[in-house]
């Protein structure tokens, strides 16, 4: 209850601050933090009630004060909802961009006219808001990459979503015979986030049918008489995405679901390491040259590599040229699978925000067959997670220690996700972090510092010994925030420099570091960490969305550190206290 109490006065002071009332908004800023602080953490109307009658009815503490309890009771409140109505929403969310605070939306809107995202990318190329003074110009070069990427991923279909999608269909087209060959062709198929129409590629003999069967199950009309001529493609619009149903015939559906999710270069270059070996692809088919040219049957890609005696290329391969001639020569090194994953060491309880105990959690990851598992609750500067204060650190390390006494086959590691404060100092003093197994350290407030003195921040908090990873590197969220307006590179190299793995966080809607920046932590050097970031015992199955992120980007088994066994992973985290203990993370 305290965090929506406090949310609604920060929502308050934020577009207090974007309609150019400044001074109201810093005082809307100054009661959330005294309510943060002195609020009872249970529901307490009286005591607001008392704030309310105390305060001069008309100043801004009234105002303030009221807007507190009609949060408490579960109302929206008079002030917000009439700024929401006053605002333009364009210009609101602005706030999706790192590095546009609302003092910067307010200046960038009223003075140089940047009354969308559209807008704010052309202010940002022509100069002015750094010749204005309301970016300084390493923010605003930066932020021309997050915003031009915050447009693009607005468009991705969200990995589960596209899974739930084509789900729905497939499993309509199982009552059709000859039709349970249907996969997602195209970019998402190489694992690149899908823009729409999503390309689908059923193989039937069947092809009216199947077309009959789609077309009922959307609530269209089913043609009128089963003739050869049926449709080719069906445009469907499926949980509301939009998607492009091809057939086939099943002996072509290796072939052209391989040739459809492969890049020009990369098909041309299989082909020609099939003719070296004797094959040739006609019509969608593969035909031995040394033979009676017959066409072969084949119902999956990996049939094609192993009739020509070649080494499978995985689809998220398919869009480099290079893959096949090393998959000619076998040396293809093997990419990340989900059962290559040991441990998860991102996880969240009802210590802080999450939905599950515990015991909970550590009885769902033994479900899940692990070797490991890290119980790292938020600590106290998320004001919305209720984390812990250093006081509490003792008791709750000796509480998730005493439940993994009875743990055999699932060794319980107990750590911290630590806010990383403004000024790049830890929430949590080393006294506290030195007790628990693994602290992951994260940015979770003041996202809209200059790009500089981000840097600067996370250089600092990296620097402590203590820190094993990096949570969330960017901060992004897919369709709702662009990332921290800093180069991945450059975080990146921070992270190398003080010896620190980055998490690669499974959420689906963060996915971040992206694959881009995966494939830049394996070319440094950097220790990858698969997270599932989970908060109930249902989001420790979302790691695999993680795992494919870095499949994407080229990783192997051993750049992920919960790849390891345990005994590898618990000498690393020592190792990064004791730097002179001589262990090397790449042993």
């Amino acid at each position: 209850m305290r965090a929506a109490v406090v949310g609604r006065l920060k929502e308050a002071a934020v577009l207090l601050a974007i309609a150019g009332q400044s001074a109201t908004a810093d005082q809307f800023n100054a009661a959330a933090a005294f309510l943060l602080a002195h609020l009872p953490k249970k529901k307490d109307a009286a005591w607001l009630e008392s704030r309310v009658t105390e305060s001069p009815p008309g100043s801004v503490g009234h105002q303030a004060w009221l807007l507190a309890k009609e949060a408490l009771d579960g109302k929206t409140g008079v002030i917000i909802s009439t700024l929401r109505k006053e605002l333009p929403q364009p210009v609101v969310q602005l706030l999706r961009i790192r590095g546009m605070g609302p003092r910067q939306i307010h200046t960038a809107w009223k003075q140089l006219g940047v009354t969308s995202l559209e807008r704010l990318v052309d202010r940002l190329h022509d100069g002015s808001l750094v010749t204005n003074g309301v970016l300084d110009p390493l923010t605003a070069e930066n932020m021309k990459r997050t915003a031009v990427e915050f447009q693009s991923c607005t468009r991705f279909i969200l990995r589960p979503d596209l899974e739930a999608a084509v789900a729905s269909i497939a499993s309509r087209l199982l009552v059709v015979k000859g039709a349970e060959m249907v996969e997602v062709v195209g970019e998402p198929a190489r694992g690149v986030p899908g823009v729409p129409p999503i390309k689908l590629l059923v193989g039937t003999h069947h092809r009216t049918l199947a077309t009959n069967q789609l077309l009922e199950f959307m609530g269209g009309e089913t043609p009128e008489t089963n003739h050869p001529g049926a449709p080719t493609t069906l445009n469907l619009l499926v949980r509301g995405i939009p998607m492009e149903v091809s057939f086939c015939e099943p002996g072509q559906f290796a072939i052209r679901s391989y040739r459809e999710s492969s890049t020009p270069d990369h098909w041309l270059a299989l082909l020609d390491a099939l003719n070296n070996v004797g094959y040739s692809v006609r019509d969608d088919r593969l035909c031995n040259d040394k033979g009676d040219a017959k066409p072969l049957e084949l119902s999956r890609p990996q049939d094609i590599f192993a009739v020509a005696g070649l080494q499978f290329i995985d689809s998220e391969r398919r869009g480099d040229p290079l893959m096949v001639p090393r998959a000619t020569q076998g040396v293809l090194p093997p990419l990340i699978r989900l059962e290559d994953i040991q441990g998860d060491l991102h996880t969240h309880t009802d210590c802080s925000d999450g939905d599950a105990s515990p015991a909970q959690m550590i009885a769902a990851a033994s479900t899940l067959g692990y070797s490991y598992l890290a119980i790292t609750d938020h600590s106290h500067s998320t004001w919305t997670a209720g984390g812990l204060a250093p006081e509490n650190v003792s008791e709750y390390v000796s509480a998730i220690r005493r439940l993994s006494l009875g743990q055999s086959a699932l060794q319980v590691l107990v750590g911290v996700e630590v806010d990383i404060l403004s000024d790049g100092s830890l929430d949590l003093p080393d006294s506290a972090l030195s007790q628990f197994d693994i602290v992951i350290a994260s940015i979770h407030s003041d996202f809209h510092l200059p790009t500089e003195t981000l840097l600067r921040r996370l250089d600092l908090a990296l620097s402590n010994p203590l820190v094993n990873a990096l949570a969330h590197p960017t901060g992004r969220l897919l369709h709702r925030r662009s990332g921290l307006p800093i180069p991945q590179r450059a975080l990146v190299e921070i992270a190398r420099r003080h010896g620190v793995w980055i998490e690669l966080n499974s959420n689906p809607e963060r996915l971040d570091l992206d694959a881009s920046g995966v494939a830049t932590c394996a070319s440094l050097g950097v220790p990858v960490m698969i997270s599932s970031d989970a908060h109930n015992t249902d989001d420790l199955r979302q790691i695999r969305w993680g795992v494919q992120e870095a499949r994407v980007a080229g990783l192997e088994p051993h750049q992920v550190v919960n790849t390891w066994p345990l005994h590898k992973l618990r000498k690393a985290l020592v190792s990064r206290r004791h730097p002179l203990s001589g262990h090397h993370q790449n042993d």
